[in-house]
C-alpha cells in the first residue's frame, strides 16, 4: 500500500483519530499496515482511550482523521483546526488511497437497498465491486482493494458524511430521496439538504441521477442542478421487473429500481443482468419484512423506518388498517403532520422511547386507541393480546419513525430484539396450544 503523496508531510507526526468505532478502527488498520504512529481519542467511558482532547495534545498532530458521529462544529475539530490541524473525515481518508471508481449512493430513505442492488447485478457482470460506507464497512477498511483501478466502491453515503467531504470525488452520484430526518443534527431542512448537496459539488462527472423528491427541494432551495442530470419518475412503471420482483414492485422501492435502471442503460449495461437481479433480489433486514404469523395475526418488522416518510411509506403497502407499534428518539420534525398522514392506517397504536407521549396526544385526537409502554417487549405482547381479542385476522408492524438510539444500539439491535421476542411469542402461543390439547 503506497502512502498518498498529499498526506505524506502530514505522517510526520502521529495521526489522531477521533471516535473508535468501526471507522475509526479501520483508520487504525490502514495505519498500522503502513507502519504509521496514531493516538485515539474517543468520549465513550474506555480507559485504554483518551477521552479528553486539549491544545497541548492537539500540538502532537498535523492530521486527524474523525467518525461521522462527529458534528463539523464539534469543540475537538474547532480546536484542531485552530491548531492547524488537517482534518479529514474517514471518507475522504479512505478515498485518497482507493484507485478504482466511486458509485455515492444517498438519500433519506432507499439507499441501503440501491447500494446492494447494484452491488449484485456489477458482480453478475463480471465487475470486481464492494458495498462500503454507512452500509457498515467503511471505504478505509476496503484494504484488499486499494490498487486495484478496476474495482468499483459502491459507497453509501449519510448526510453526516456528505456534509463534510473535501476530497472524496465520487465518479457517480445516485440520490434516492429527500424528505425531513436528521434535524437533531442539521439545524433546518435547509441545512440537511445542503449537507447532502455536498456530493454533487464534488461529483467528478455529470453522471447524476436523482428521484423526483430530491429535484422538487432542489428547486425550492435554489439549486442549479447540471443539465444532465437524470430525474426519476415514479409514473414510469411499466416495466417487467415492477410485476414480478418481490422488492421493488411496491412502495418505496420502485423509485430504487428506477434509479438503478437509469444508472444501468446510461452505462449501455446488459439489461437482461439488471433485471434478473432485481427480481431474485430478496429484502434487507429490518426492511418491511413479515417474520411470522402466530393464530392469523402477522408480524412485520421494518426496524430501519428510522424517519417519517419510510413508515408512511411501509403503512401504504397495507390494504386494512394495521396495529402500529411506533416511536423511539425524538430527532426532529412536524409530528402534526406525521400523525396527520398515518392516521388514516391505524387501527391501534402501541408506542415506545421518547417520542410516545408526544405521539399519544396527538392521535388520540383522530379517535385512534394509543397506549404507551415503557419497553418494546411490553408492547409487542399487548398489539398480539388486543389483535386476538379483535378475532385475529390482523397486522402488527413495527415501523418506528424515530431513531432507536434511546432504547437500542442501532436499528438492527431493535430490528433483532422485534424478531426475538415474536419468536418467542410464538413458541409461547405453540406451547400453550399443545396443553391445551392434552
Amino acid at each position: 500500500m503506497d502512502i498518498p503523496q498529499f498526506l505524506e508531510p502530514f505522517f510526520e507526526k502521529p495521526v489522531g483519530i477521533f471516535g473508535y468505532g468501526v471507522s475509526g478502527k479501520a483508520v487504525a488498520q490502514v495505519l498500522e499496515t503502513l507502519r504509521l504512529p496514531y493516538v485515539i481519542y474517543d468520549q465513550a467511558e474506555n480507559a485504554s482511550l483518551c477521552s479528553q482532547f486539549t491544545t497541548e495534545m492537539a500540538s502532537k498532530h498535523s492530521l486527524i482523521v474523525y467518525s461521522p458521529g462527529f458534528a463539523i462544529n464539534h469543540p475537538w475539530l474547532d480546536l484542531a483546526r485552530n491548531m492547524r490541524c488537517l482534518c479529514l473525515s474517514e471518507l475522504d481518508f479512505g478515498s485518497f488511497f482507493w484507485k478504482g471508481k466511486i458509485i455515492a449512493i444517498t438519500g433519506t430513505n432507499g439507499k441501503s437497498t440501491l447500494t446492494c442492488l447494484l452491488k449484485e447485478a456489477l458482480s453478475a457482470m463480471g465487475k470486481t465491486v464492494i458495498a462500503c460506507g454507512n452500509i457498515g464497512s467503511p471505504l478505509s477498511a476496503q484494504y484488499d482493494y486499494f490498487e486495484n483501478i478496476q474495482a468499483i466502491a459502491i459507497c453509501e453515503v449519510s448526510s453526516f458524511q456528505a456534509e463534510t467531504v473535501e476530497y472524496f470525488v465520487p465518479d457517480v452520484v445516485i440520490w434516492t430521496t429527500f424528505d425531513v430526518d436528521h434535524l437533531d443534527r442539521h439545524s433546518d431542512l435547509r441545512s440537511y439538504f445542503d449537507a447532502k448537496w455536498n456530493l454533487i459539488r464534488h461529483l467528478k462527472t455529470r453522471d447524476l441521477f436523482i428521484g423526483e423528491t430530491v429535484a422538487k427541494y432542489a428547486k425550492y432551495y435554489g439549486y442549479s442542478l447540471p443539465a444532465e442530470t437524470t430525474v426519476v419518475s415514479q409514473s414510469n412503471t411499466d416495466d417487467d421487473v415492477l410485476l414480478f420482483s418481490k422488492v421493488f414492485g411496491a412502495v418505496p422501492q420502485i423509485e430504487n429500481y428506477l434509479l438503478a435502471l437509469a444508472f444501468w442503460n446510461a452505462q449501455q449495461f446488459n439489461l437482461e443482468v439488471l433485471k434478473e437481479t432485481a427480481i431474485a433480489f430478496r429484502p434487507l433486514p429490518h426492511r418491511l419484512q413479515k417474520i411470522e404469523e402466530i393464530r392469523g395475526i402477522g408480524f412485520w418488522n421494518d426496524s430501519k423506518g428510522t424517519n417519517f416518510s419510510a413508515t408512511i411509506a411501509a403503512l401504504k403497502n397495507f390494504k386494512k388498517s394495521i396495529f402500529w407499534i411506533g416511536g423511539g428518539k425524538l430527532k426532529g420534525g412536524d409530528q402534526d403532520s406525521f400523525v396527520d398522514s398515518i392516521s388514516t392506517y391505524i387501527e391501534e397504536a402501541f408506542l415506545i422511547g421518547e417520542a410516545a407521549l408526544s405521539l399519544e396526544g396527538k392521535l388520540s385526537v383522530h379517535d385512534i386507541k394509543v397506549r404507551c409502554f415503557s419497553s418494546l417487549e411490553a408492547a409487542i405482547e399487548a398489539a398480539f393480546n388486543s389483535a386476538v381479542l379483535g378475532g385475529g385476522m390482523k397486522e402488527i408492524l413495527f415501523s418506528p419513525g424515530f431513531s432507536s438510539l434511546d432504547m437500542f444500539k442501532n436499528a438492527e439491535e431493535r430490528g433483532n430484539f422485534f424478531e426475538k421476542k415474536v419468536l418467542e411469542l410464538k413458541i409461547a402461543q405453540n406451547t400453550l396450544e399443545l396443553t391445551q390439547d392434552h
